[in-house]
């Protein structure tokens, strides 16, 4: 399994890295995408990745960190800089938590590192469906929709624009049946599943810390409601994480 999603870099891993990795492996994911979310940590990201076969790193400005951030040439060039690593596989973490013109205006300049470096773009979308889907339908960037919350009516938007869905731990809440209904219905090869740990830990671990090693919770789950088993979701979710990420190479994949 491929961990579409994660955030290895994060503090609440400081010092555990290896251990949360290895544990990971001995339960089957092969392949971890870390997600910065600012300059800083997408340069941890890189760090680990480089340490580590099975890491991949993305590079880009998560909009709750607008408020510390000024865009800046100066920004974009040491980020077309991070892109230009192999290791680098996307922009992002990038979106919108709400419609604000200055987060918009932060979204905007993630698509077009996206556009500069041809490397796919991940989108976190909280409450902003409309704006994001107008900000991305004409940008010709392959789109990752990031722990995708949305109906049924917005999956289908989305696919159209050829966006892969990226499901996490929210699938495996009781109260989701929306979700799972969704994630019954996207088309196979658009289908990736993730952690995004530390956060969002899929029942029966809500409260606790996430990591990579209960990928295959989620997984089991999303197997079981579209009527196939654990080894074929991740045969074809890693196929798709390979698609998506044109530049993940691991081994044995």
């Amino acid at each position: 399994m491929i961990d579409a999603h994660c955030h290895l870099n994060d503090s609440q891993f400081d010092g555990e890295v290896e251990h949360i990795i290895a544990n990971a492996k001995s339960v089957g994911v092969r392949g971890f995408i870390c997600n910065g979310s600012d300059l800083e940590t997408s340069i941890k990201c890189l760090n680990i990745a480089k340490n580590h076969d099975e890491v991949f790193a993305t590079a880009g400005i998560h909009p709750e960190v607008l408020a510390n951030t000024s865009l800046s040439p100066t920004l974009e060039k040491e980020l077309l800089t991070l892109a230009q690593d192999p290791k680098v596989v996307a922009i992002g973490e990038s979106g919108l938590d709400n419609p604000h013109p200055a987060q918009i205006e932060l979204f905007e300049f993630n698509i077009q590192l996206a556009k500069k470096t041809n490397l796919p773009l991940v989108v976190h979308c909280r409450n902003a469906f409309e704006e994001v889907y107008s900000a991305i339908k004409n940008s010709q960037v392959t789109v990752q929709m990031h722990c995708f919350t949305g109906s049924w009516d917005w999956a289908k938007k989305f696919l159209d624009l050829g966006c892969y869905l990226s499901f996490g731990g929210i699938v495996t809440f009781k109260s989701s049946q929306q979700l799972r209904d969704v994630v019954t219905q996207v088309p196979p090869d658009r289908l990736v599943i993730e952690t995004d740990s530390p956060y969002i830990s899929p029942e029966p671990l809500r409260g606790q810390r996430n990591t990579p090693a209960n990928l295959p919770i989620i997984g089991k789950l999303i197997a079981q409601l579209r009527g196939i088993d654990l080894m074929e979701l991740d045969q074809l979710t890693s196929a798709n994480a390979s698609s998506l990420f044109p530049r993940l190479i691991l081994p044995n994949l």
